[in-house]
């Protein structure tokens, strides 16, 4: 089985788990057992049920590993298969015959493309780790450094996980640099009408790819860069174009400066 694809189709089943994961983040082995009782033929009824959550969360999370709805006009999706149709019940019954059909379709890439990069998926691991650090009071950067993952995704992790009650106390607790994303995030949390953040947004063939805010242009660079390098490696847009803009926190919208713009090309 390849890296991404679906779980064993074993008769094992997703376990039970209490109310209270409904309305909270999705963990990667979570989704693990949602695929794996999809294939095993649970109704959504009992997969909400064994995952805590209502049947919606459950139906939206399933319908976002498979692509997006297939144009009328065409026979197929883009990758050759059958039709992806339209409606989240639909989508879902494509993706239980696609699985079955080819164990080796990346659910999960396909998944993580339609939350975007700043839907991180944790680990159980990952979030012991990011409790520890809480716990001890850990520099933010170490953290960072140690799970491989910006100083701000860290950040919402903790509120997220009830640690910290906001951005500024989760930054305040660990020691953030004013400098860094998640500095700048503070400050607009607090307000600071001094506070100036360069946006990043990202498009290809015109549709919107990514927005992100950016306390340096050296790290919304490298950011852009490995952007890119995915679209390309996707292998689905002709063309990108970008803009890096400053903006003052709680002005209008016009940029603080001549924005940044650039076109690339990708086939």
């Amino acid at each position: 089985m390849t890296e991404g694809g679906p779980p064993s189709t074993g008769s094992e089943t997703a376990g039970r788990a209490p109310r209270y994961q409904a309305g909270g983040p999705w963990r990667r082995d979570e989704d693990d057992r949602l695929v794996r009782g999809l294939l095993d033929g649970l109704t959504m009824d009992e997969l909400a049920e064994a995952h805590g959550r209502t049947v919606g969360a459950v139906s939206a999370r399933l319908s976002s590993m498979a692509p997006e709805p297939s144009d009328p006009d065409e026979a197929g999706d883009p990758a050759g298969g059958s039709p992806v149709p339209r409606g989240r019940a639909k989508r879902v019954e494509w993706l239980r015959e696609e699985l079955l059909a080819d164990p080796a379709y990346d659910w999960r890439a396909r998944l993580t493309q339609a939350l975007g990069a700043s839907q991180r998926q944790w680990t159980a691991a990952e979030d012991a780790r990011v409790t520890l650090a809480w716990e001890t009071a850990e520099r933010l950067e170490d953290v960072s450094i140690a799970l491989d993952v910006e100083g701000h995704v860290v950040v919402r992790r903790l509120v997220q996980l009830g640690l910290a009650d906001d951005v500024v106390e989760a930054t305040d607790r660990c020691q953030c640099h004013p400098d860094s994303v998640a500095g700048v995030r503070r400050r607009m949390a607090l307000k600071d009408r001094q506070t100036r953040v360069l946006v990043l947004v990202l498009l290809a063939d015109d549709e919107l790819q990514h927005v992100s805010l950016h306390a340096n242009e050296a790290d919304a660079e490298v950011l852009l860069a490995r952007l890119i390098g995915d679209l390309r490696g996707r292998g689905r847009h002709t063309e990108a174009r970008w803009t890096l803009a400053w903006r003052q926190v709680e002005s209008d919208t016009a940029p603080t400066g001549k924005p940044r713009t650039g076109h690339v090309q990708l086939a």
